[in-house]
């Protein structure tokens, strides 16, 4: 949809002079063009510059819809982003619009929506009266007249859609699309940087098979929540969870199988904390779970409850395993971080040369 290529016929009168007789009507076109450009080159500049300070996706949306509302004013505005992984396309940023008029489960990347349109193909969309284009009506937009949806494009790959909207009919044209369109794509650009940053980031934090959180970076907040607990003058506890007789389960069924329910396992954890608890995979077949602001004896009632599910759960082909859980607490056992970890380590080896499937509570200091 080659919008922005609509070229100006060069006024003239047939038999005459060609351009002669309307002269100052032409240079001022020239001159207002020129000074248009200029200011578009310039809000492209602004742009790049305040988006070289953005990392997250929140902050760039918010800049692109100030960006385009200084070069192309609107009333309203939605920015819509594909999601990363499956799920629906939603709007990432509204302005001005009434979206809580929607029917449920509307969904704006639908084949009657303009977003959706956009959407699919990569083509910019000009409505200039949505009011004699009943095919694009939307309740939440049922106040406004003028429609531009741009499409944000980084590669051939159209990562959402920016919706503008105008009270007035006729609001945009299309000598105003290919500014748009640079905008929105410098966006989808960032975007994707910030994506693939925040997916780097979390590779980096994340253990392959089970995806909670590793080794190392348990290591890294551990200190973190001691020094924490320290200043707020509250306790963590922290449980060392280690299967019981894993290995029988690789020699049985194979690793594929092993590593499957491990994840399982990984599943029942997480299943049993809050929010601002931490579960990581320490190795193998062992499993850490920090408790800030818990006691010792929180700690315990929540590892023993870990106990009893895994001990009742059937795990892929069946599978029955039970675990032995190490419980410490600081300040209450542990002086440090160091100290929080080697403890729960020897309590949960305490549990298995005790029997297993058991929950072990290191002394008080």
């Amino acid at each position: 949809m080659r919008l922005w290529t609509r070229r100006r016929e060069r006024p003239g009168a047939p038999g005459g002079h060609p351009g002669r007789t309307h002269a100052p009507i032409e240079t001022g076109l020239l001159k207002e063009e020129v000074e248009r450009g200029l200011f578009d080159l310039l809000a492209i500049h602004e742009f790049t510059n305040v988006l070289s300070q953005a990392t997250q996706v929140g902050e760039i949306v918010g800049m692109l819809a100030d960006s385009l509302l200084r070069v192309v004013p609107y009333d309203a505005c939605a920015i819509f982003l594909r999601p990363e992984g499956p799920g629906p396309v939603e709007a990432a940023l509204v302005r001005g619009l009434h979206f809580d008029l929607e029917p449920g489960g509307a969904d704006p990347a639908g084949v009657d929506h303009p977003v959706g349109l956009v959407m699919r193909t990569g083509d910019p969309l000009l409505v200039a009266d949505l009011h004699e284009q009943p095919r694009w009506a939307r309740p939440a937009w049922a106040h406004l007249r003028s429609l531009a949806a741009i499409p944000l494009l980084v590669q051939g790959e159209v990562l959402g859609v920016t919706s503008l909207h105008r009270r007035d009919p006729g609001a945009f044209h299309a000598g105003q699309v290919r500014v748009l369109l640079v905008l929105a794509s410098l966006a989808a650009m960032a975007v994707k940087t910030s994506r693939l940053h925040a997916e780097t980031l979390r590779l980096a934090i994340t253990d392959g098979l089970t995806e909670l959180f590793n080794y190392r970076y348990f290591h890294e907040r551990i200190r973190e929540y001691v020094a924490a607990a320290g200043r707020q003058a509250e306790p963590l506890s922290m449980l060392m969870v280690d299967v019981d007789a894993f290995k029988l389960v690789n020699d049985r069924f194979g690793h594929q199988v092993g590593d499957r329910v491990l994840r399982e396992i990984g599943d029942v954890l997480r299943a049993n904390v809050r929010a601002g608890d931490m579960v990581a995979r320490y190795g193998g077949e062992e499993f850490t779970v920090l408790l800030p602001g818990t006691s010792a004896e929180e700690a315990t009632w929540i590892a023993e409850r870990i106990r009893q599910q895994v001990r009742s759960t059937s795990f892929s082909k069946g599978v029955h395993l039970t675990v032995s859980i190490g419980v410490a607490s600081y300040p209450t056992h542990a002086a440090s971080d160091e100290d929080l970890v080697r403890l729960a380590d020897e309590m949960a080896y305490a549990a298995k040369r005790s029997g297993r499937d058991r929950v072990t509570v290191a002394a008080h200091r």
